[in-house]
């Protein structure tokens, strides 16, 4: 009953930004403003998680479950759905700020004015980048069919090749500045493209294992359509058929990438459809950090916490991992995960002696595994701010496609945590530089922002 009430009470929080105003975005406002999209990610990631685990407490990791550290589940989740309001709260307040308008000056404004050569010469060279890379990265790997059967142990895969699977975002690039140039001109080759290098895109981020690049190609797809080519002011029927075949590729992915699933399913695709249909609790158990809190808020103390050790990792994070041989991991997420295998450990130990594979954090988890509540708060504070500010520069911009592929990351990657800022800010220098080779740069805003 108690876990039934926090997922109740959050549902009612989350909704709150979604409903207010409504009627007035839906006809001069701004129906995707960041407040509503944040509640929404929040919403549809633990509300759904929550309610499943009130009738059933064995949805849940049984790494956590079992785990050492765990007291009473009701008082658990009672104790979470406190800190998750707060973690909340504090974003919309971050959202709110007179900081986020004034900082947006002092950026950079690319890609303001272009012509339709520059939009179609950066496409090629975009799509030229991002598909080169991948098949770089095979060749390292030793081809498709070894990252395909091995998926499960793709956080060591990767290691090492950050910066080469940094440059797969350029198929983000392509893709956004192809729907972009729709608002120019609307033709059926166009469209037809769109629907390849979407496809195409989709392929190669899902033979990666995960399905967070997925989730943003569609997400990125969602606000360039809206503020670069024509407001939604209502949910299409199309995105009702894209979201039911986006459930069963999210159930499909945790399934495929168990160790030996890909070869099996390969020769017995049939097993695979029963599989999915069986399995329909994974589009909320996989894609929800509920676990990774639990285990946080049940492990760390006031003895236990960080004080910010986590960040020292940062320091080396440019230097790759050939050059380091004790080098710590960059995905802080590692911890967690070597900590629910019942392991204490915590920063700065080398990526090799902890558990290969990663648990992220977010703010909200680094935060409280750093500074506990206060870290929460005043971190989900700053993530709002941030979010806001990258928001206002977009208006400034006038929704240019740069300033849209900026928020959008920002939107949908940035928390606190380590990997998300060195994913993030990644992801905006390649974007920055991409641009700067095609388009002019100037540091006037076209307008000043208007709320």
């Amino acid at each position: 009953m108690v876990i039934f009430m926090v997922a109740l009470i959050l549902m009612i929080i989350f909704l709150t930004p979604i409903i207010f105003s409504l009627k007035y975005d839906l006809k001069k406002g701004d129906l995707l403003k960041p407040s509503r999209i944040v509640a929404a990610l929040h919403l549809v990631s633990i509300v759904p998680y929550l309610f499943l685990f009130s009738f059933n407490n064995e949805l849940g990791s049984p790494l956590v479950r079992n785990h050492k550290s765990m007291g009473n589940l009701d008082i658990t989740i009672a104790y979470y759905g406190l800190i998750q309001a707060l973690c909340f709260i504090s974003i919309l307040l971050g959202l709110n700020s007179n900081a986020a308008k004034k900082i947006p000056k002092f950026f950079p404004y690319i890609g303001v004015k272009y012509t339709r050569r520059q939009l179609r010469l950066s496409f090629i060279m975009a799509g030229l980048i991002g598909g080169g890379a991948f098949f770089l990265f095979l060749s390292k790997i030793g081809g498709l069919n070894y990252l395909l059967n091995n998926l499960e142990y793709r956080t060591f895969i990767i290691a090492g090749n950050n910066y080469l699977t940094s440059l797969f975002s350029c198929l983000n690039i392509a893709l956004a500045i192809l729907i972009y140039s729709l608002k120019e001109k609307k033709t059926y080759t166009k469209l037809l493209f769109i629907i390849i290098l979407c496809v195409a895109s989709i392929l190669i981020f899902s033979s990666m294992g995960g399905r967070s690049s997925t989730i943003y190609l569609m997400f990125l797809i969602l606000l360039v359509v809206h503020y670069g080519v024509k407001r939604i002011r209502k949910i299409p029927r199309k995105a009702i058929f894209i979201a039911f075949l986006m459930i069963i590729y999210f159930i499909a992915i945790p399934i495929i990438r168990t160790p030996g699933a890909f070869e099996y399913y390969s020769k017995n695709i049939n097993q695979l459809e029963k599989d999915i249909r069986e399995n329909y609790e994974i589009i909320f158990t996989q894609t929800s950090y509920v676990d990774h809190y639990l285990l946080i808020l049940n492990y760390f103390d006031i003895d236990k916490l960080w004080l910010g050790a986590s960040y020292v990792d940062l320091l080396k994070a440019p230097i790759p991992s050939s050059l380091i041989s004790n080098k710590p991991p960059v995905d802080d997420g590692v911890y967690l995960r070597t900590i629910a295998e019942g392991m204490d450990v915590r920063p700065s130990l080398p990526y090799k002696d902890l558990y290969k594979s990663s648990w992220p954090p977010e703010t909200l988890g680094i935060m409280y595994m750093n500074f506990w509540i206060p870290g929460v708060i005043i971190g989900a504070y700053l993530l709002g701010v941030i979010y806001k500010t990258f928001y206002n520069y977009m208006v400034n911009s006038k929704y240019n496609i740069f300033s849209i592929l900026i928020y959008s990351n920002i939107l949908f990657s940035f928390h606190l945590s380590n990997l998300r800022i060195v994913q993030t800010l990644s992801s905006i220098i390649l974007i920055f530089l991409f641009f700067i080779l095609f388009y002019r740069i100037r540091f006037d805003p076209i307008y000043k922002f208007k709320e």
